[in-house]
This record gives structure tokens, sequence and C-alpha cells, in this order.
């Protein structure tokens, strides 16, 4: 005779304790054939009328060992594939590019905007592009990337039909360019570019007029702001690293008397010219 568990309270009904294996896994075996049903109904269902030790790991085991449910059921938890970050490069050293659009057509013809940018720095470029064919893609990436901040190591982008163009690979394998793509339909993997994707939309979205016919001639205007760091975190100008003797364009204004002041960044202490002490030498 199978001795009864005692009840926890008196609103539970006592369940049969099964002091042996074969009994466990008779019970297991009734239940669980009945359906095939998954854990959770299978262990309410003898956890309702049973007990014996390790009752819930036994159901679980039974359960993932059994033959008929591997073959019939779809495996919906299927292993991810492990994450493999991009490695961290150097300043301009790899290049995420994109392409965004189509915008209403401005005065020129532009529907598009290439945007570029530094995968370290952030540093970013916006141009506009009529179609965003494989010719002004690997017009842009020669005349103003390559040529400006010097050839890179990689450079990122999506399998869209102007970036796997011919044109764009003889480019990149004249400035010896690693290009790599990202997977279809996984835009996480230029993640770089898209997110800079939406700061330049909402950015234009606020001063654009009412035709919304000028977001063109705004990219120049709205790219030092892109690139300036917040007021909290400095970031140096990428320029100025990758360039030892690179000089601010802009001078700085004197606050006393709004006067232009000479370039304080220029170090002439390297100069081959003697330093003019006020002393002349007869």
């Amino acid at each position: 005779m199978v001795p009864f568990l005692p009840a926890r309270n008196t609103s539970q009904k006592e369940r049969p304790f099964c002091k042996t294996t074969c009994m466990s896994t008779s019970i297991l075996k009734s239940y669980h054939e009945i359906g095939h049903f998954g854990f959770d109904r299978t262990y309410l269902a003898i956890k309702n009328k049973y007990f014996f030790p390790g009752m819930y790991q036994a159901v679980a085991d039974y359960i993932r060992g059994c033959d008929a449910c591997q073959r019939a059921k779809p495996h919906v938890h299927a292993k991810r594939v492990p994450l493999t970050p991009m490695p961290i490069t150097d300043t301009f050293a790899r290049w995420h590019i994109d392409l965004i659009g189509p915008f209403k057509e401005t005065k020129l013809g532009y529907r598009h905007i290439l945007i570029v940018v530094c995968a370290f720095s952030k540093w970013t470029e916006a141009f506009p592009v009529r179609s965003g064919t494989a010719a002004e893609i690997a017009d842009v990436l020669h005349k103003e990337v390559f040529s400006r901040y010097g050839s890179p190591t990689s450079l990122v982008s999506d399998r869209g039909q102007g970036f796997m163009s011919k044109l764009v690979a003889a480019v990149t394998q004249i400035y010896n360019v690693k290009h790599y793509f990202t997977s279809s339909y996984h835009p996480q993997t230029n993640s770089v570019a898209e997110r800079t994707n939406k700061t330049v939309i909402q950015c234009l979205g606020t001063i654009v007029d009412e035709n919304q016919s000028n977001w063109a001639e705004l990219l120049p205007d709205h790219r030092p702001d892109q690139n300036a760091p917040p007021p909290d975190v400095p970031r140096p100008d990428p320029r100025r690293e990758e360039q030892p003797n690179f000089k601010n364009p802009v001078p700085p204004l004197n606050p006393n008397n709004d006067e232009i002041v000479p370039n304080q960044d220029v170090d002439i202490s390297d100069t081959d010219e003697p330093a003019d002490d006020g002393s002349k030498q007869f």
C-alpha cells in the first residue's frame, strides 16, 4: 500500500508518496505520453496527485529526453551565434557608410544623403547625392573621404546595389581598403551609421523650411554641430591627432576687443629660428 504524504494545510488533498524509482518512471510515462505535452502541463498534472523526491528535475529530464518530442516538435529556442564585436581601431581607420532617403527633390536634383562616419571618433560627413548610384558613391569616397582623411583600413556598408558595385570595389582596391558588408536584414552590424542617420534626420526635420526643399543646403551648416562634442565630454579634433601640424582654420577671438589674435596652438619650441628676446647682436 502506498503511504500518503500529509497535506500542508486543510485545503490541500493528501498525495500518494512514491518510494520506488520504477513507480515514478511509470507515472512520468503515463502522464507524458497522453499527448506529449510540455513541462508545465506534465508537472502540474503529476503534482496534483503524486509526490516523490526530485520530482521537478525528473519531469524535466524525462521530457528533455523524450524521443518522440525531439522528432516531432520544432526547436523554438535555438541557440544564437555568439556575438563577435568589431575590434577597436584608430581614428579614421574604419569608416561606416550608409545611404538615407529618398527625400523631396531639391532644385539641383538631390534626393539622398550619403553618410560617412568614423567608427572611433564618430566624426561625421554628410553629402547630398542625386540617386545613390555607384558612380556617385565612388566619386564621394575618392574626392571627399580617402583624399582628405587618408586611406583607411576598412569600410563597412550594407548590401546595397551601389555599395556592392564593381566601381566601388575598384576604388577600394586602389586605396587598399577592405570592404565589409553587413548580413542581410541585419542592420545592427552597421549600427554606427544607422544611429547617425537618425540624428541627421531629426536635426534636418527641425530646421528645414515648410516645403522641405532646402535640406541639401543645410548639410554644410549641420556638420560642425554634429561633430562638436557635448560640453561635459571633451573630444579632440581627430584631424589634429592625424596631422600634428594642423592649425585651426578659424583663429580664436579676443573677448576683450573682439580682434583676431594669432593662433595659440602653434608650438615654436622646435623651430630652427632663434627666439627674439629683444636684443640685437652686432
